[in-house]
């Protein structure tokens, strides 16, 4: 009996290493970040010290920065998604990140393209979405130009945010071994946050950055 449950532990741990993530982890150095309300007063200080950090830490490392305000494979806050016109919708888990996530983490885009600088900063609201999340909520799976808003609950009852347009369907990223959903909804991440996730994909062994 000993046999045979060390035999099945090896199978599931086998194929837990195989599965395909849907991004790439090898030479990606993350790491979280959270700013004390104390040093920084307000958005323009947030945003201040993101642009500096990111510069620095760009010009030590020669590698893009990118920031999220949660990492792939991690279990994300579910929000209910709304498409525009019909009222159809599906539960979708959502993150923020910013310009450049997807080529850093090597998420393929299957149509469309990611977020730019422009999109972090402007105000015309935006969405990725995941080609799960596309085909479930539009059989056919042509996402793009089409608008959705999602749902968030509150204690104080539901809160629906802006309409933002689909720019991207990027690849399914498998949150949790167990994911059956797939379903993922990514907006711009506005430099303006107190905490979040920075990635740098690099050729070096990511732990040599760290000191930096």
């Amino acid at each position: 009996i000993l046999l045979i449950g060390c035999g099945l532990l090896l199978r599931s741990v086998t194929g837990m290493v195989r599965t395909d993530l849907g991004f790439q982890p090898e030479g990606l150095l993350r790491a979280r970040l959270v700013l004390r309300g104390t040093d920084y007063a307000d958005a323009k200080a947030f945003a201040r010290f993101y642009e500096q950090f990111t510069a620095r830490l760009t010009a030590a490392t020669r590698a893009p920065v990118v920031f999220a305000s949660w990492p792939p494979f991690f279990d994300l806050p579910t929000q209910s998604v709304q498409v525009e016109g019909d009222g159809r919708g599906s539960n979708a888990g959502a993150i923020a990140v910013g310009a450049g996530y997807f080529d850093t983490l090597r998420i393929p885009l299957r149509t469309g393209r990611e977020f730019s600088a422009t999109d972090i900063s402007g105000d015309e609201p935006v969405a990725v979405i995941s080609e799960t999340l596309a085909r479930r909520l539009w059989t056919d799976g042509s996402a793009i130009g089409r608008r959705l808003r999602a749902i968030e609950q509150t204690p104080a009852g539901e809160r629906a945010g802006p309409w933002p347009v689909v720019v991207g369907v990027a690849g399914d990223v498998r949150q949790t071994y167990a994911d059956a959903e797939l379903g993922d909804l990514y907006i711009p991440l506005k430099p303006a946050e107190r905490f979040g996730s920075f990635y740098i994909r690099t050729d070096d062994a990511p732990a040599a950055l760290l000191p930096i």
